[in-house]
């Protein structure tokens, strides 16, 4: 389809917003962003959540068509794995690919502000502080003006206005546990923890994390029960504040500078996967990114999948001859998607927090590397199918699942553990066989 001159009108510049009018905007229609927010490039504090994320491969192959890969990971920090730190402090590091492939933690801030003036250079206009409303069929602002538009997108986030014209019947559904981001500075000039880590405090029901910056700080996310013993409902002053930390993250209390006022002024945060039936009018406007698909951030893969939406959107544009048909199209195909990563996400959450710190949990792991060694093509792991490849989250979700009934087994295996240490996989290979993969 070619949309030369046509008028599109997008609601919300953020991340995936931004991306989607400069890609449109590059292939020739004329963009109008209109967003609530004030333009990030003149914040001094970023208004949103946390200030890094974790770009990777379905993200980084999207920012490719536009050639900002380069601008954005110049200051990124190279994640190559997750640090895992105990209650006595002690810390083990588990790699997130035997290839060296990492993630990159990345600035949210920097990241938008770049998407926006690479937009702005190719010619989108972008109206900020200007809410969009859905309302019969149109975008409508404040004012009551209908945007003249051929075209409509709603990219406006987990909480969309557009989403709630379009989808009425969407629901958040609500974690269990909210979230509180501390930070961590750096120490005379350097990192105070490794860098090329995202680091991990799992302890049951209670999970801090921490990704690195690129002034060599860390972002802290402290997740907590609602509700209960140890929640954000009963700890409150300071010596219950410090007590449970040096109680589930004693280590971390010599980098968290004013943990207690930090604890305190720090806002708590809700967790959403938000469900949507209807991304598609059916007339002229569809839902993209969180608008569409909101989930909670344990996967690394909100960001990755908004932009993997614009780029399917791309290809779409580029086979069809309409944007009914385009927006059929993806309205129809990629839920199944959002719904795998939303559920994959929710898992990650009990892994990172549950498992992560489990025998079992590591001893399947390391065995499922030693297996990928030897067929590489033939067992891949879950965490490489959804980070590091395109295959679609709903094919990467069910082998996952076919691989972990596979793994249940082989741990069966006597003293496997000790086979395995000393390179004797025949019977490992034997109960691969006899479950259907085609290990030769």
């Amino acid at each position: 389809m070619d949309i030369k001159g046509h008028k599109i009108a997008i609601a919300g510049a953020g991340l995936v917003g931004s991306a989607l009018a400069a890609l449109l905007q590059q292939k020739g229609a004329q963009v109008d962003v209109y967003e609530k927010r004030k333009d990030p490039r003149l914040l001094k504090n970023y208004e949103g959540r946390s200030i890094n994320l974790a770009l990777s491969d379905r993200g980084i192959r999207t920012l490719n068509l536009l050639g900002v890969t380069d601008r954005i990971l110049m200051n990124s920090i190279p994640m190559k794995g997750r640090m895992i730190h105990d209650e006595q402090g002690s810390l083990s590091f588990l790699p997130y690919s035997t290839e060296g492939k990492f993630i990159n933690s990345v600035s949210r801030a920097e990241m938008n502000k770049t998407l926006v003036e690479k937009a702005e250079e190719l010619g989108v206009r972008f109206h900020f502080d200007q809410e969009v409303f859905y309302k019969e069929e149109a975008f409508v602002l404040e004012n009551d003006l209908v945007v003249d538009a051929d075209f409509h997108f709603g990219v406006d986030g987990a909480f969309s206005k557009v989403r709630a014209g379009v989808d009425p019947g969407a629901t958040h559904e609500w974690l269990t546990h909210s979230y509180k981001e501390l930070h961590i500075d750096p120490r005379q000039h350097e990192f105070a923890m490794e860098p090329n880590a995202l680091h991990i405090w799992p302890k049951g029901t209670y999970l801090l994390i921490a990704l690195p910056n690129a002034d060599k700080s860390f972002t802290a996310t402290l997740i907590l029960p609602n509700e209960g013993s140890f929640s954000f409902d009963e700890i409150t002053n300071d010596e219950e504040i410090k007590s449970f930390f040096e109680a589930k993250f004693p280590d971390s209390i010599a980098v968290v500078n004013e943990l207690e006022k930090q604890f305190k002024n720090s806002p708590t945060s809700k967790l959403a996967t938000v469900r949507s039936d209807k991304w598609y009018d059916g007339h002229s406007t569809l839902l993209l990114g969180d608008a569409a698909h909101g989930i909670i951030p344990f996967y690394g893969q909100g960001m990755n999948a908004g932009l993997e939406d614009c780029f399917l959107l791309m290809e779409l544009i580029s086979s069809m001859t309409s944007w009914s048909e385009v927006a059929s199209s993806l309205a129809a195909s990629r839920p199944k998607d959002a719904a795998a990563i939303a559920q994959l996400s929710i898992n990650n959450f009990v892994e990172m927090r549950d498992k992560v710190a489990d025998e079992q949990f590591l001893l399947q792991k390391k065995i499922e590397r030693k297996i990928h060694d030897l067929y590489p093509t033939v067992w891949v792991q879950l965490y490489t199918m959804v980070t590091f490849s395109h295959i679609p989250y709903s094919v990467a979700l069910a082998k996952g699942d076919y691989q972990n009934k596979v793994m249940k087994e082989v741990l069966k295996i006597t003293n496997v553990e000790e086979k395995v240490n000393a390179g004797q996989l025949q019977e490992v290979l034997e109960v691969l066989r006899l479950q259907g993969v085609e290990v030769e």
